[in-house]
């Protein structure tokens, strides 16, 4: 969201207020935008059209966010299925086609790709070891490189 987006906001805030009987403020919305700020108007009005239908109380930003792009826990599970699907698409060989946080955990967890795969257990135990270690570094990656946007280090 940028500043201009601000009456949008102003007036999805509004009507999550009168919806929950919540007071409503400038400060109020202008907290809001910062804890929403990076993403999209339209994904926070989708995250509140999902609050008017599943929360009982006034959703905080991280709620909104939560309904608009999903949890961490999501991301990492999308994630790691993702890998899955580029195993059995290009081996150890081929050149997966992920995003750059996907990327980096599988290079910080298993040094290469090929290595990933070479050494992937077929399934089990040892397979949902494997889940396991990928989401927590997953999420251990994405903070950092939301920190990293947020400083102006690296583009969102």
């Amino acid at each position: 969201m940028t500043k201009l987006d601000m009456p949008k906001l102003a007036r999805v805030l509004a009507m999550l207020s009168d919806t929950f009987n919540e007071s409503f403020s400038d400060m109020r919305a202008e907290g809001y935008f910062i804890g929403l700020s990076d993403l999209t108007i339209e994904q926070v009005e989708a995250g509140a059209r999902q609050a008017l239908k599943l929360s009982k109380f006034f959703p905080r930003p991280a709620e909104i966010r939560e309904y608009a792009v999903g949890s961490s826990g999501d991301k990492a599970e999308q994630s790691w299925l993702e890998v899955l699907r580029e195993v059995r698409r290009v081996g150890g060989y081929g050149v997966p086609v992920l995003d750059p946080v996907t990327q980096d955990t599988v290079r910080a967890v298993w040094g290469t790709w090929g290595h990933l795969c070479s050494t992937l257990p077929a399934d089990g135990a040892e397979l949902l070891g494997w889940s396991k270690r990928f989401k927590a570094a997953y999420a251990i990656g994405q903070k950092e490189r939301t920190l990293l946007a947020n400083y102006g280090l690296l583009d969102a």
